[in-house]
């Protein structure tokens, strides 16, 4: 091993990892949404933040492994730098446990490196940040559970289940990921039945924490939350999207580059194999077994069960690592081993030039939003409408409310909190789920009923003829009191009930939302069909809001 090849994935997840790290806020949908909580946990209890009866602990649930660390690091720094730290961690750690995985295999760190673009990939962008926390732990863990298999051990057997639990704090997908290994180290071992039963032994910790943590999990969750029903994606779906589940939402180019480079180094490093003499094919290529077991989940879970999207996503990145890392080695021929160096380093390349639109608007979206989130007072509710992005598709400033939520304490109309498995929920009947609901979309924001439950309404518009039109389609019940780059904040000239009053049931009939103001505003004196009206009743004009 050259001395270049050694460092190799140490500068490669530093690469990718530094920008998380240097921007304001970095271009991870439900980044604000992490960070807000841990703000929630280090000021539990604070008045200043929040009323004692509007959130309550709940600790012991599934997937807070990354939230208990980034709270260890919130007492010494601002939560969001704490969390953006656990984040470049994680990124930097996934090409530094798949090089410690090939060191294993005796393969080349290069092929480590060809996995770099993942950990900067859909995990990433959607904000699935434990899932990415769990994924380089389960990298990690992975020669010792090779190990142990070749001669397993009481002994052995308590190590690898620690490590197991290990990755099971950081997200409850550790037995879909290490069961599907084990199963295939144990084969490529024979596959007598002690085999299988060490196997088991080793994964049951980790599969026995995740089911008592399901069971809490669901009797924790709401009626409706565990009663949503399954979204399935087709398997044209599943294929033709393989670029952008892998290395996420780029221009269409640079991901296939980047899906082609990977295959291309996979074929390179195949050529000219000598099978070693005195060892069955399915042992040399047991690890190869493990990421066809892990692919295969990949075509078989839902999009979504129980309330919990992006499922069978999450188990493409790892079949990713193990392909590429268990590839079979190539010949001696240096020529093979350069070609792959210079495909790996032409993916971070790739990579580093396909997220830095993103991580440029964030960037340059949070420090505007920063500039006006000192006049928004402390303890207070705030509405986040988002007009310049799609609802719901993967977006940078979705949830940039949380980020506000996080600097000045109150809540909001959308946060973790009323998710069931997080460390801090919202106590019963705080939740406010009807105005959530609504709210998905933000041209439902109807100024005369939400500016009495919302004291700050914080505004990204899409361009400038929408800013000048938005204070009349607010007005009275809101006014304009900031404006920074693409963000606009009006502030409630009505009563604002407290943080903790309850819910209402539905909102008055006939009174148009924003969306149908600014429409009226720019022109069309009659709405489409289907326009964002309060249901149920006449769609008019309120005297509030003359027609044009």
């Amino acid at each position: 091993m050259t001395r270049v090849e050694r460092v190799a994935p140490w500068l490669a997840g530093a690469m990718l990892a530094l920008p998380v790290v240097l921007v304001t806020s970095p271009p991870s949908c439900d980044f604000p949404q992490y960070e807000l909580m841990v703000a929630l946990l280090r000021g539990y209890g604070d008045p200043s933040i929040a009323p004692r009866a509007l959130y309550a602990l709940t600790l012991g649930n599934a997937n807070q492994g990354f939230f208990a660390l980034a709270w260890l690091l919130s007492l010494a720094m601002p939560a969001a730098l704490a969390c953006k730290l656990i984040v470049a961690a994680s990124i930097a750690g996934l090409p530094v446990a798949a090089a410690r995985l090939a060191d294993h295999l005796g393969r080349s760190r290069w092929t480590a490196v060809l996995t770099a673009p993942l950990a900067l990939g859909l995990l990433f962008r959607w904000g699935l940040l434990a899932n990415l926390l769990g994924l380089v732990l389960f990298v990690w863990v992975l020669p010792a559970l090779d190990r142990y298999t070749d001669a397993p051990s009481w002994r052995g057997a308590g190590v690898v289940g620690a490590a197991g639990v290990g990755v099971a704090l950081a997200h409850s997908s550790a037995p879909f990921l290490l069961g599907p290994a084990a199963l295939a180290l144990a084969l490529a071992r024979g596959g007598s039945r002690w085999r299988f039963a060490w196997a088991a032994v080793a994964v049951a910790p980790a599969a026995l924490l995740v089911a008592a943590q399901y069971a809490l999990f669901r009797a924790s969750a709401d009626a409706t939350f565990v009663a949503s029903r399954a979204i399935v994606a087709g398997l044209r779906v599943r294929l033709s999207g393989l670029h952008v589940n892998a290395y996420g939402l780029m221009e269409a180019p640079l991901a296939l580059a980047l899906l082609g480079t990977f295959v291309a180094a996979l074929g390179v490093i195949s050529l000219g194999v000598d099978a070693p003499q005195g060892t069955s094919p399915l042992r040399r290529h047991r690890f190869s077994l493990a990421a066809f077991l892990l692919g295969a989940q990949y075509l078989i879970w839902p999009y979504s069960l129980g309330g919990t999207g992006l499922l069978y996503l999450r188990f493409l990145p790892p079949a990713m690592v193990l392909l590429a890392v268990s590839a079979p080695p190539a010949g001696p021929l240096v020529r093979h081993r350069l070609i792959v160096a210079v495909l790996a380093v032409a993916g971070v390349l790739t990579t580093l030039l396909g997220v830095a639109p993103a991580f440029r608007a964030a960037h340059e979206g949070y420090a505007a939003l920063e500039r006006i989130t000192p006049r928004i007072a402390r303890g207070s509710a705030v509405v986040g409408l988002n007009l310049a992005e799609t609802p719901g598709a993967l977006t940078i400033f979705n949830h940039a409310h949380a980020h506000v939520v996080a600097l000045r304490g109150g809540r909001s109309h959308d946060e973790f909190a009323s998710l069931p498995q997080m460390p801090v929920r919202f106590r019963p009947g705080m939740a406010w789920e009807a105005s959530a609901y609504r709210l998905r979309e933000p041209t439902d924001f109807i100024p005369e009923v939400d500016f009495r439950r919302f004291r700050y309404a914080l505004v990204r518009v899409p361009d400038a003829r929408t800013l000048a039109r938005l204070p009349a389609a607010m007005g009275p019940s809101g006014r304009q009191i900031a404006v920074s780059g693409a963000w606009a904040l009006f502030e409630s000239q009505l009563p604002v009930l407290p943080l903790t009053a309850p819910d209402p049931p539905g909102v008055p009939a006939g009174i148009p939302a924003i969306g149908w103001r600014l429409r009226a505003l720019a022109g069309a004196r009659k709405p489409a069909a289907g326009a964002d009206v309060a249901p149920g009743g006449p769609r008019r004009w309120p005297a509030a809001f003359p027609a044009r």
